[in-house]
């Protein structure tokens, strides 16, 4: 009886482990991705700006 609790015991050690693995590379992709997407996002931002700049002025000279 005791083996089969050691043998159980390492078995689910060794999912355990296994888990963590793959969560763990999950986790790193996705850390990628973000990283990736933020600074997408911080370009977006300095587009998005120098375009709300240029229509500030288009809109500046149409009034004048």
């Amino acid at each position: 009886m005791d083996q089969k609790f050691d043998l159980m015991s390492e078995q689910m050690r060794d999912i355990e482990t296994a888990l963590l693995r793959a969560f763990q590379n999950d986790a790193q992709g996705v850390a990628a991705q973000i990283q990736k997407l933020n600074g997408s996002e911080a370009a977006a931002e300095i587009r998005l700006s120098a375009l709300e700049s240029r229509v500030l002025e288009l809109e500046t000279r149409r009034r004048n």
